[in-house]
């Protein structure tokens, strides 16, 4: 159902690129400027990321209206973020804050640089620092590190695991946090309908669901669709383009 943009929080848990090369830069530009388009509120980069580098993906937000958070990511001396610690949103007249964080033993940043702090502290020191009514984490992790994080901060009401694929559909609650997946690589769409109560603030949530990302149940935007028909024709182009002679004296 149709609630409205000024009651919905648009997230992508991140791990949106794949394999180093041209084509995949220019998806990942592709990608971000549709990202913008469709009203992303807010991205927590995962490892899949930051294969052309950690300030890659900074660098395309930057023309785009969304934030990337990252709570955990530091320089070499641990001092200066490369991202934003989290973003606060004001949805249905309530204060959204989301933030993310990194597994240091799960992700290794590229060429060794950068250093990733733990995240369990980094997502107590954003929850216990900004005034909230409602605190979303992305952690990219495993399934079991996710539970052993959640167990160790009280207060988080919804967590995505930026790392694992597909659709959670059961109910699962982790330190009284609802715990859901990073849908299936744009196929679908998971949501999760969350209410506070008028009379005593009491928050509820509902279980996860998904939607089938389909034109038959979706209109496609113009704009979105120009975007992808002039990339595939590049790579078609690209794939196709002669390859000049070699020709040898004899």
């Amino acid at each position: 159902k149709d609630v409205g943009r000024e009651n919905t929080v648009f997230i992508n848990a991140g791990d949106n690129f794949g394999e180093k090369s041209a084509e995949e830069r220019k998806k990942a530009r592709l990608m971000f400027k549709s990202f913008s388009l469709m009203g992303l509120d807010v991205m927590g980069p995962g490892q899949n990321d930051f294969v052309f580098g950690l300030f890659f993906p900074k660098g395309l937000s930057m023309d785009h209206s969304f934030p990337l958070v990252c709570a955990n990511l530091f320089d070499d001396n641990r001092t200066i973020p490369y991202y934003a610690s989290h973003v606060l949103l004001k949805k249905g007249g309530k204060r959204v804050l989301i933030t993310s964080a990194l597994d240091p033993s799960f992700i290794k940043t590229p060429g060794n640089r950068g250093k990733i702090t733990d995240p369990v502290s980094a997502i107590r020191s954003v929850q216990q620092k900004v005034p909230h009514d409602i605190f979303i984490a992305i952690l990219h992790t495993s399934l079991a590190n996710a539970k052993l994080w959640l167990n160790q901060i009280d207060g988080v009401d919804l967590a995505v695991l930026g790392h694992k694929k597909g659709v959670m559909y059961q109910r699962e609650m982790i330190n009284n946090a609802l715990l859901v997946y990073n849908n299936f690589r744009g196929s679908v769409v998971s949501y999760v309908d969350i209410s506070i109560s008028e009379k005593d603030d009491a928050l509820s949530m509902g279980s996860p669901r998904g939607i089938s990302v389909s034109t038959e149940m979706i209109q496609e935007d113009d704009t979105i669709r120009k975007l992808i028909k002039d990339f595939n024709k590049w790579v078609w182009k690209r794939k196709h383009r002669k390859k000049p002679i070699k020709k040898y004296a004899s």
